[in-house]
């Protein structure tokens, strides 16, 4: 099975050389992007393809990301993975302290183990999936649903 790669990028110097060249040897040119590619590709067979401008990089995720293919059930499986400046490794930001706050109560969220007897699923896929489950504090024979974790 064949996989393929889309990656969504930024070229430091520009594309316009290579896109508005009228020359047709890309191979042999020495600055442009094109012939960087090219000269990889024999190095390291990966194809590079620089598609049309578009006018927002938001466009241009946005209709990647439609594309793309998402497998449930896979450990560590990402639809998109940051690499070069923008890696993890890389990226530096201030620590945000974040609020965890309840979407349903809007109190603060504490860990908990749902100890329920309703079933909770899982499989976004499913047409009885809900992407908040919430159910009574306390089941039929009084005893709590929820339970703290340290």
């Amino acid at each position: 099975m064949e996989s393929s790669l889309s990656a969504l990028g930024y070229i430091e110097d520009g594309y316009d050389r290579c896109r508005h060249c009228k020359g047709a040897d890309c191979y042999t040119c020495d600055g442009g992007f094109d012939g960087k590619t090219y000269k990889l590709y024999h190095k390291n067979g990966y194809i590079v393809r620089v598609l049309d401008e578009r006018e927002t990089v938001f466009g241009t995720a946005w209709y990647q990301l439609n594309h793309a293919t998402i497998r449930l059930g896979v450990k560590r499986f990402h639809c998109v993975t940051w690499f070069g400046v923008c890696g993890n490794r890389k990226f530096k930001s201030e620590k945000v302290k974040s609020e965890d706050v309840c979407p349903v109560c809007g109190e603060e969220m504490r860990r908990c183990a749902y100890v329920g007897k309703r079933h909770i699923v899982k499989d976004v896929g499913s047409p009885d999936y809900a992407p908040v489950f919430v159910d009574d504090e306390f089941g039929e024979d009084g005893e709590p649903n929820y339970i703290e974790v340290a």
